[in-house]
């Protein structure tokens, strides 16, 4: 519902979103795991973040996939 109205005022901002899942993959790779889902979720937030949202709520990712996924966007790897 957060989503549908535009209220990205964090609860759990996406900084922290970003050291969570940064922490995850070290500990995967540490491990040699591979773990592509979770490397595009860190890959979104880290965009996310890059953009100027990490203070706004995790759920605030919704931006992102919705700014990707406007008419001539650029793609996520540029």
């Amino acid at each position: 519902l957060r989503m549908v109205e535009g209220n990205f005022v964090p609860g759990g901002p996406a900084k922290y979103q970003v050291k969570d899942t940064g922490t995850a993959l070290a500990l995967a790779r540490a491990q040699e795991l591979q773990l592509p889902i979770a490397e595009q979720v860190d890959s979104l937030f880290r965009r996310l973040v890059d953009e100027g949202g990490g203070d706004l709520d995790h759920s605030a990712v919704f931006l992102t996939l919705k700014k990707m996924n406007q008419p001539g966007a650029s793609s996520p790897n540029n």
